[in-house]
C-alpha cells in the first residue's frame, strides 16, 4: 500500500480540527482544517473555553490601555496577562514582538503570545510529526493586522512580571479566573 497523507492521518485516528487564533511556528497562520489526535483535541477545546472565560473577566482594570479598551474589543491591551495565564495553565513559552514599527499599534509598544511545543497536531502540508504551535488568545485586538506582527523573541515569566502594572493586572485577572475555574 502506498502511504499518502490521508492514509496516514486515517491510520493514526487523527481528526480534523480548526483554530482561528493559532499559527505554526513558521509564522503560517492556521486558517484551514488541520489534524489532531483525539487526545489532543481536548486541549484545543479547553483553550477555546479558556479564551471565552478570559473575555468574560477582562475589563478596563485589567488592560494595559484603558483608553483604547472597549466591550467590542475586549482583548485590547491584554496580551501580556493573557499569555501569562495561558502559560500558567497550559505550559509552554512566552513570545514577545515589538509593535513600535506598526503605526496603528505604537501605543501598545509590544505584543505577547505563547508557544506550545509539540502540540500534538499534524499539518498535511508539512513534514510528518507534531509541530510547535503559537497560541495568541489576544489576537482579536489586532484584527487582520496580526499578520504584520514580527516573529517573537522568547521572554521569561519573570521578565514579563517585572513590570508592576503588568503584575497588578495579572494578579487581578488571575484571581477572577481562578475563582471561576476552581471554586
Amino acid at each position: 500500500m502506498i502511504w499518502t497523507t490521508n492514509n496516514l492521518v486515517k491510520s493514526l485516528d487523527f481528526q480534523e480540527f480548526s483554530l482561528n487564533h493559532c499559527r505554526w511556528r513558521s509564522n503560517k497562520r492556521i486558517n484551514k482544517l488541520f489534524f489532531a489526535h483525539p487526545k489532543d483535541i481536548y486541549l484545543f477545546q479547553i483553550l477555546e473555553i479558556f479564551k471565552k472565560d478570559l473575555f468574560c473577566y477582562c475589563d478596563a482594570l485589567t488592560t494595559a490601555c484603558p483608553d483604547h479598551w472597549s466591550e467590542e474589543n475586549r482583548a485590547h491591551g491584554h496580551c501580556a496577562v493573557f499569555a501569562l495565564l495561558v502559560q500558567k495553565f497550559f505550559g509552554g513559552s512566552l513570545l514577545r514582538a515589538s509593535l513600535e514599527e506598526l503605526s496603528n499599534y505604537q501605543h501598545i509598544r509590544s505584543h505577547y503570545w505563547n508557544l506550545l511545543p509539540n502540540a500534538g497536531i499534524f499539518d498535511p502540508e508539512m513534514s510528518l510529526g507534531t509541530v510547535d504551535l503559537e497560541i495568541d488568545l489576544s489576537s482579536d485586538q489586532l484584527g487582520v493586522d496580526r499578520e504584520l506582527v514580527p516573529d517573537g523573541e522568547f521572554r521569561t515569566r519573570e521578565y514579563v512580571l517585572s513590570s508592576p502594572d503588568t503584575k497588578k493586572r495579572y494578579d487581578l485577572l488571575e484571581s477572577r479566573l481562578s475563582e471561576h475555574w476552581f471554586r
